[in-house]
Order: structure tokens, then C-alpha cells, then sequence
């Protein structure tokens, strides 16, 4: 028990270090996506709500309107903007915290939290994956691998909130399929809720869970996936949920081209085929 829990400890250390140098590396660059987030958010607290999905019909990646603009003087940042493109309850909650912290402090905190949880993410890739290795060997090697990796390079600057939709993917995975103990699927189905409620798209998931009769998780997936679906409709305008969903339908039918851009829904899939 000793080994063990200097193993996670020397795992969590390694992958809050890398986190820290990442979030250094990336702290020059405009942070984009976490930008977009900043700045509806923002624009919530000045009483323009409607306006957090603002953007041109014919430029999906460029956001203007004037309480937009507004927050994006008040960062110090420059067009191209990225829309916000979450559920709009994350905007309305994130408010107060934007309205305490300046964009300079957002972009470092934020990047670090979110790097912090994706370097954990390698400890869930050994356990789904069944790994002997220590967690340590894992995170290092892993990280290593992510670090050199063209998309991570690319996606660095941004610090895309995916990055944690990713590592709750992950985890969610781990503890449904190998996780131990009678919380396992309680953890399992809440971490897969709550990133479906930031990113739809982990949904997959659950429906590879119900198609193969891995039922465990899908209550608590329903309760914090559900309740937060739930506390949107009850606290925001409805016709901001449909904005919303009309948003990310338009962008969903664009094809992009790039080489750097890889669906993680795609492995996740492989993955899990392969492990059960």
C-alpha cells in the first residue's frame, strides 16, 4: 500500500510539473478557446446573454458583437476571436469568476487546470489499458508522448477546454471497465455526465455502455449529465438553448481539412472495442 501510494503520489507530481511548464509555455500565446469562455462569460455578467453566441453566419470561427468586442478590449485581445461554442449554463456560472479575474490570470489559471488534467489522464489510459508498469512510468512516458505530439503542439496555444472533456472522457472509461470498489460506476457515470454536459459529444460513450448492457454508470451519467441539462432549462432562457444548439449544429456540418485535427470520439471507440 506504501508502494502504491508513493507511485500515485511521484505520478501526480510529474504530471503537475509538466502541467506548470506547459501552461508557462503556452501563457504567450492568445489562449483562444479559453478566451471564448473568458469572454462570454463576461458578457453574461454585463447583461448580454443573448449575445454570447454572437457570431457571423458565414465566419463560424469569427465572434463580433458589441458587448464581444467590448470584453475582448477589456482583455487586451484582437480579432480573430473564436465563438463560444459550450452549453450556456457554463457561461452564466463562470461570471462571477470572470468578473473577479482579469484575463491575464484567467488564461494562466485556467491553463494550468486544465493541462493539470490531462497530465493526470495517463494513470486512466493504464488502467483501462490494463498496464503493469507504475503510474509514475505511465505519466512520464505518456506526457512525453503527448508533449512531442504535432496536434498537442498546435492545440497548446489555445488552451481548448477540451483538454479536461478529454481527461473526464478517460477516466470515465477507466473506472467503468477495470475500476474497483462499489463507487467505481458512481465515478464512472458522473465524470462521463459532466463532460457531456461541457462537450455533447462523450455522450458516445453512454450509448456504448447501453448498447453492450454495461448499465452500471448510466444512472449517475443520467443524474449529473441530466441534472445539469435540467438546471440550464430552469435557469437560462429557453430560446438560448435553442441559439445554441442551432450554433453547434451549424459549425457541426462544416468540414474542416487539416492534418492535425483528430476526432477523439474515433479512438476512443477503437479503444474501447479493443478493451472489452
Amino acid at each position: 500500500m506504501r508502494d502504491r501510494n508513493l507511485d500515485i503520489t511521484l505520478a501526480a507530481l510529474v504530471a503537475t510539473l509538466w502541467a506548470a511548464l506547459c501552461a508557462a509555455a503556452a501563457s504567450g500565446g492568445a489562449g483562444t478557446d479559453l478566451a471564448a469562455f473568458w469572454i462570454a462569460a463576461r458578457v453574461w455578467e454585463m447583461g448580454g446573454g443573448a449575445e454570447i453566441y454572437a457570431f457571423s453566419e458565414s465566419e463560424f470561427f469569427s465572434a463580433d458583437s458589441p458587448l464581444w468586442r467590448s470584453a475582448a478590449a477589456e482583455a487586451g485581445l484582437s480579432a480573430p476571436l473564436f465563438p463560444y461554442v459550450y452549453p450556456p449554463i457554463w457561461a452564466a456560472l463562470a461570471a462571477p469568476v470572470a468578473a473577479l479575474t482579469p484575463w491575464p490570470a484567467f488564461q494562466g489559471i485556467g491553463a494550468f487546470l486544465l493541462l493539470l488534467a490531462l497530465g493526470l489522464s495517463p494513470i486512466a489510459v493504464r488502467r483501462l489499458a490494463g498496464g503493469r508498469a507504475s503510474r509514475t512510468a505511465w505519466t512520464a512516458g505518456g506526457l512525453a508522448l503527448v508533449t512531442v505530439g504535432q496536434p498537442f503542439l498546435v492545440a497548446l496555444p489555445q488552451a481548448q477546454p477540451q483538454l479536461l472533456v478529454t481527461a473526464l472522457t478517460l477516466f470515465a472509461m477507466a473506472w467503468e471497465l477495470r475500476g474497483r470498489g462499489r463507487w467505481a460506476p458512481h465515478l464512472a457515470g458522473g465524470a462521463l455526465g459532466l463532460a457531456a454536459a461541457l462537450k455533447l459529444t462523450p455522450a458516445v460513450v453512454a450509448l456504448w455502455w447501453l448498447a453492450t448492457g454495461r448499465l452500471r454508470a448510466i444512472p449517475a451519467f443520467v443524474i449529473v449529465g441530466g441534472g445539469l441539462g435540467v438546471a440550464q432549462l430552469l435557469a437560462l432562457p429557453l430560446e438560448m438553448t435553442g441559439a445554441y444548439l442551432s450554433r453547434l449544429a451549424a459549425i457541426s456540418a462544416l468540414v474542416i481539412e487539416t492534418p492535425v485535427n483528430h476526432a477523439l470520439e474515433h479512438g476512443l471507440l477503437i479503444l474501447s472495442g479493443g478493451a472489452g
